[in-house]
């Protein structure tokens, strides 16, 4: 039978507290959530003075994420990301988080409290340390029962709202000719990281690079560049 965090004699770290996080002010992530694809959990480890870029990071193994304790919170983590504002009240999680051979069965309260308890045990810093907003307990408001609510950028980095983030504005960007090229290339680069290692940014800049000179021509009504440039066939 699990146990509650309660039980156990718990350290959490907050941002703001003397040596708590580095990098957490310059808008280093935290915590790297990878969706696109299998679910990849990155958490800071250390960060390089004066080169943000080579801040680095370590993911949760893969048999960490697996089993009856890790899978369920896993999901629980895959939800909240999905959702607006990353909120969800506990009677929607509840539905959605059913188990056992019944497909109409929802887990209990108290089962839905082991799972938050195991997320927060799962996402925490080599130290054991864990942070202190990961995951919050919201109240009822006028417009929704009690809930909780995962931390937002850049505390919790997820790479799908990147995505999503560079996509829009490179769009704004080329609806007002100006130069989109860098929103593309951070929403297209492995993984969609705007951390990712300098050396994958460089080589797939050459791609970017050639996806722009298409554009270009193709604003001037050449055909000489093909639109094959913006495919990854060759990295």
């Amino acid at each position: 039978m699990q146990q509650s965090d309660e039980a156990q004699p718990i350290e959490y770290i907050t941002p703001d507290q003397p040596g708590g996080i580095p990098g957490w002010r310059e808008g280093i992530p935290v915590i790297r959530l990878f969706t696109c694809g299998l679910l990849s959990i990155e958490i800071l480890q250390e960060v390089s003075e004066g080169d943000p870029v080579q801040t680095r990071y370590e993911a949760l193994p893969a048999e960490r994420l697996r089993g009856a304790g890790p899978a369920p919170a896993c999901k629980l983590l895959k939800l909240q990301c999905s959702l607006p504002e990353r909120y969800a009240s506990k009677d929607w999680l509840m539905t959605h988080l059913r188990e056992g051979r019944d497909p109409d069965q929802s887990i209990t309260p108290r089962r839905l409290e082991n799972i938050v308890s195991m997320l927060r045990k799962l996402v925490c810093f080599p130290s054991g340390k864990r942070l202190q907003d990961l995951l919050t307990y919201e109240r009822a408001t006028h417009e929704s029962g009690d809930g909780y609510q995962l931390a937002g950028y850049p505390l919790v980095w997820v790479d799908a709202d990147a995505l999503a983030w560079n996509v829009k504005h490179a769009c704004l960007k080329e609806q007002f000719r100006e130069d989109a090229f860098p929103y593309w290339q951070r929403a297209c680069a492995p993984r969609h990281a705007d951390w990712y290692p300098r050396y994958n940014r460089e080589k797939f800049g050459r791609i970017f690079l050639d996806h722009r000179v298409y554009l270009t021509s193709k604003d001037r009504g050449e055909n000489s560049i093909h639109e094959k440039h913006w495919c990854l066939e060759d990295v």
